[in-house]
């Protein structure tokens, strides 16, 4: 019987509604720390709770870091000295020179890591890449976040930028050439939205915006190809595909506008129906396959450190630039 310990309110949670602390040949340990309470404890019926985390550590075969309010860095360090594996469910709260010493211990000391990118196991990811049919010639992300009223935040963070840059490193499959800062608005000193233009060594080009002055949520990837433009809407889990004969005269830059003026011949919408199991429970079991599950491929710490690196370069040359 494997034992799994856990830190953190959202990753107990997470697990306790996805039906994994029920599962047998598991015997799960919590921390009981300051965000757990006595209804906590009750509600959470399946899980023993042990007083700190070096209990939780001594005591567990694998350790789960899922809080969502802090970087999982010292836990993680803490975990990795005792000889214990690693999994996080908020890979991207690391910043990049936390992401590459964990990297570091994990090669010298044979200790794997597990990083929880949602993405690649969300329905409407997989729907959208499966529209792909031909070469992607543009693509277009923009990530919109709304600001309480009176708030000052600064919009480029490295894990919101990360997330979006691991995105984009999946569906294009080429090598970043050239990275520019295209446009910033900057208010309070602080960039409130920011452009960033990018050049790949296939020809794709494309832009990412980060916005932190938007009135609703927006997170949505625009891929155009020779005769289609492919949008994932993940916010609202939706996939559009819209199928157009276009000249080849054309200028790819051109295109974007071109779809919004003329009459669309082909339009699907689709909600991606998640009618097997969720992102979290197939990410549990490519750690540990079951009979019932074919195991998927997991993220190592490898490909989180590789999109925080690429994130902390595009932040410098958006702080050079301000």
């Amino acid at each position: 019987m494997k034992k799994i310990g856990i830190h953190g309110f959202t990753a107990v949670k997470a697990l306790y509604t996805d039906g994994i602390l029920a599962r047998e040949n598991f015997e799960f340990f919590g921390c009981n720390d300051a965000s757990f309470d006595l209804h906590d404890i009750v509600q959470f019926g399946a899980l023993d709770f042990l007083t700190d985390f070096s209990s939780v550590i001594n005591r567990c075969d694998y350790i789960i870091l899922g809080d969502e309010n802090q970087s999982p860095y010292e836990f993680a360090r803490q975990a990795m000295r005792k000889g214990k594996p690693i999994i996080l469910l908020h890979p991207f709260l690391l910043n990049y020179e936390e992401a590459k010493n964990l990297s570091k211990l994990s090669e010298e000391a044979g200790i794997e890591i597990f990083c929880f990118h949602t993405y690649n196991l969300l329905p409407v990811f997989i729907t959208g890449k499966k529209q792909l049919d031909n070469k992607i010639v543009l693509f277009r992300f923009e990530h919109f976040v709304p600001v309480l009223s009176g708030s000052n935040l600064k919009p480029v963070m490295e894990g919101i930028l990360s997330q979006n840059l691991a995105l984009i490193q999946d569906v294009s499959k080429a090598t970043i050439r050239k990275i520019s800062i295209s446009h910033q608005k900057i208010i309070s000193k602080v960039a409130d939205s920011v452009s960033i233009h990018f050049e790949f060594d296939t020809g794709l080009t494309g832009d990412l915006w980060l916005n932190r002055m938007a009135i609703e949520p927006c997170r949505k990837m625009t891929l155009l190809q020779k005769n289609r433009l492919v949008e994932i809407d993940f916010v609202h889990s939706v996939v559009k595909t819209i199928d157009k004969e276009k000249s080849r005269s054309n200028p790819p830059h051109a295109l974007f506008q071109e779809f919004a003026e003329q009459p669309v011949t082909k339009l699907l919408i689709g909600q991606p129906a998640l009618t097997g199991p969720t992102p979290l429970v197939q990410f549990f079991d490519s750690i540990f396959p079951s009979s019932k599950n074919l195991p998927v491929k997991t993220p190592l710490i490898h490909d989180t450190l590789a999109a925080l690196k690429l994130a902390r370069h595009i932040v410098d040359k958006i702080n050079r630039s301000m």
